[in-house]
């Protein structure tokens, strides 16, 4: 997969790969420059701020009545429902100016309406989840993002 190339070379090239950008609808930094919205998502307790929003959690006995299901392999989806008439190898791939990608929708706009979070959310919530599970950006566009985690959750209680 041209990703997994793309992103093993990330520290040689200082650019991340993200599937899914071709063009930049409306750059956030004609509003808040990238420094801004890295500043803010870095201000952010993302504990606190899932509290605040009143996010809730998974009914965890619902949950377990479902047979686990085997592993996905790695593959992602984001590619066929925005590019349904792109053959897969041709899918666009942005290469975002950093080593870190929870940098990412500091540069990329995620929040496509009022109900996305903001982008320093995005910022916030993506650092915690790489320095927590080692979740990496894979793919993204507007109100999607699709991630790879090297070390998943394994108690309920990490997963919610």
């Amino acid at each position: 997969m041209q990703w997994e190339i793309l992103r093993s070379l990330v520290s040689e090239t200082g650019y991340w790969p993200v599937i899914g950008w071709d063009c930049f609808k409306q750059p956030p930094w004609k509003e808040d420059s990238v420094e801004d919205i890295l500043e803010k998502g870095l201000r952010i307790d993302i504990q606190q701020w899932l509290e605040q929003e009143g996010i809730f959690r998974i009914d965890e006995e619902s949950m377990r009545r479902h047979p686990d299901a085997p592993p996905a392999p790695f593959d992602f989806y984001l590619h066929h429902r925005w590019f349904a008439n792109t053959l897969p190898s041709l899918v666009p791939i942005a290469l975002v100016p950093t080593v870190h990608f929870w940098k990412a929708p500091a540069y990329l706009l995620v929040q496509s309406n009022e109900w996305d979070p903001p982008n320093e959310v995005h910022v916030a919530m993506m650092k915690y989840w790489n320095e927590r599970w080692g979740a990496e950006l894979v793919a993204m566009a507007p109100s999607n993002v699709e991630m790879r985690v090297l070390r998943p959750p394994i108690t309920w209680e990490e997963a919610f």
